[in-house]
């Protein structure tokens, strides 16, 4: 049977209270994000104010007065990943069928919609069905994208997510197209380049050689430092990530993530989760929880939606005795699907956890012991077996 358990915790490890759970997480109600007001316009059907808006924003980066950066962030606000939202962006297209704003937006929607089908897996672990609905929206977000760019002077949205279209679905040769045009557009932009750095790594087919390539044609163009910074976080993260697959150390692993999150800050972005989390999980290996703990810190105030990340979040969160925030992340852990927490809540549940007030509660706690079994996880199976126990579905 396959193992799910994470490297970094311990066989056999015993707490007194080792996790908890929130007792009516299985009728946790799911808030949506509070919407900005240009997508409320979306929805509420004011077209007018949505075409304003946006097509202001286009005119203001073409004067040179909203970096590449902020014109993208500008157009983000904009989307939710909910497939009833394409008869919004269909009627805004239809109300305004020559402007640029609006195709480029419900081109760029259908590529969020794809990369929300397709998933986080590596395409040879993504189920047929996943990528038969990934390609039906890219085959709405191409025609927009193309036809967007002969709407407006200086079309570099259209490049941006063309490119990360073929990243999807396409060839390195096209993506090497769509960089090259929105460059020629932007000669000092920064998310087109980081972008296509990503699709340089190696689970899109690149290469770290290939990375590093591509940084020194990018100081060679006199990028921006910050875009620099960007680029060199982003390589020293895959080479971290390499390191990590081999099993390094953790003081090479506390100098590879570091190394990550000084880049991350130099380049004026908050440090990758993953980077974090590894910085104080190496740290803490490594006996030194000063350091572990300001990289807590730094996550705390992030929003943390990683199941990988918040399980060593609250592993390490247990480890200091601070039962508070470690129940937080590991109950959230857990109803995102992880395997492991979902296996260490349902035992905590079953025992109950004087730590937390929390009193015993069988029946929730075989649930979540029940759902961890399913997924193969052998702490899980082996206790519901030697118990003789079998969950309430």
């Amino acid at each position: 049977m396959k193992r799910y358990l994470p490297e970094w915790i311990p066989l056999g490890s015993a707490f007194a209270c080792v996790l908890f759970v929130v007792l009516f997480i299985a009728k946790a109600i799911v808030v949506s994000p509070v919407a900005d007001w240009p997508l409320v316009w979306l929805k509420a059907g004011d077209y007018e104010h949505t075409e304003s808006y946006f097509t202001d924003l286009q005119h203001r980066y073409e004067a040179g007065q909203l970096s590449d950066q902020q014109l993208y962030q500008g157009f983000r606000n904009l989307y939710q990943d909910d497939p009833a939202n394409a008869g919004y962006f269909d009627q805004w297209v239809k109300a305004y069928p020559k402007s640029f704003a609006a195709r480029v937006a419900r081109g760029a929607y259908f590529y969020r919609m794809a990369w929300a089908a397709r998933g986080e897996e590596f395409i040879a672990n993504t189920r047929p069905e996943s990528i038969e609905r990934m390609e039906g929206y890219l085959a709405h977000s191409r025609p927009d994208l193309i036809a967007s760019l002969a709407m407006t002077a200086k079309p570099y949205l259209s490049a941006l997510y063309l490119l990360n279209v073929e990243m999807l679905n396409g060839s390195s040769k096209a993506r090497r197209q769509w960089l090259d045009r929105g460059t020629a557009i932007d000669p000092n932009n920064r998310r087109l380049r980081v972008r296509y750095m990503v699709s340089l790594q190696p689970r899109w087919g690149g290469s770290i050689d290939e990375m590093r390539a591509f940084i020194a044609e990018c100081t060679q163009e006199k990028a921006q430092t910050t875009t620099l910074n960007a680029l060199k976080a982003e390589l020293a993260n895959e080479v971290a990530e390499e390191a990590r697959a081999r099993k390094a150390s953790p003081t090479e692993m506390l100098v590879r993530w570091d190394e990550v999150v000084q880049l991350s800050q130099s380049a004026g972005e908050p440090p990758p989760t993953r980077a974090l989390v590894g910085y104080a999980r190496s740290a803490w290996a490594l006996n030194r929880r000063t350091e572990a703990d300001r990289a807590l810190a730094q996550l705390a105030r992030l929003d943390v939606n990683d199941a990988s990340s918040l399980s060593q979040m609250g592993w390490i969160y247990v480890q200091e005795n601070r039962m508070a925030e470690g129940w937080v992340v590991l109950t959230k852990a857990a109803a995102l699907n992880d395997a492991w927490s979902q296996f260490a809540v349902g035992k905590t549940l079953i025992q109950g956890c004087a730590d937390i007030n929390l009193r015993a509660d069988r029946r929730a706690g075989l649930a979540w012991m029940q759902r961890s079994a399913d997924q193969g996880f052998t702490e899980a199976v082996a206790y519901l077996a030697a118990n003789e126990e079998k969950a309430v579905r």
